[in-house]
């Protein structure tokens, strides 16, 4: 009966949480320049969860583990960043805060085939699409 009356963790500590072990999964992983963006790029991840906290809710309801959700926020957000031109140099060329984006994007998107979410395969055609894009943006 006193199991039943104890508190579950809220999403936005899962959430918190998640985060911050995919932070420190791509601090270990992303090293030199880029790897100033990481912390960036996962404050992004934050502003989101707080901003949709609805659809966070929904994708934990429908099976999505928080540290899953954490890594496709990232790959997401960081997509989103270097698709708007503002971290390039020039054409085809990121600043030093697109290289820093670009590889917490190839971070995510390499920790998603690692969770089954697609092969790898699929993660790095998805990577090279993103260079592609950029040799248009900027």
């Amino acid at each position: 009966m006193f199991g039943l009356l104890k508190r579950k963790p809220s999403t936005l500590r899962l959430m918190a949480d998640a985060i911050d072990e995919a932070r420190r999964q791509a601090s270990e992983r992303i090293i030199g320049e880029a790897s100033l963006l990481v912390d960036e790029a996962f404050n992004g991840v934050e502003r989101v969860v707080g901003d949709h906290r609805a659809r966070v809710d929904k994708a934990l309801a429908d099976g999505m583990t928080p540290l899953h959700l954490a890594t496709l926020l990232a790959r997401n957000y960081a997509s989103q960043e270097l698709s708007t031109g503002r971290h390039m140099v020039y054409r085809g060329v990121p600043s030093m805060s697109g290289q820093g984006y670009l590889a917490v994007f190839c971070w995510a998107s390499d920790r998603l085939a690692e969770l089954g979410d697609r092969s790898i395969e699929d993660a790095r055609q998805e990577q090279a699409e993103v260079r592609a894009m950029l040799k248009e943006v900027g």
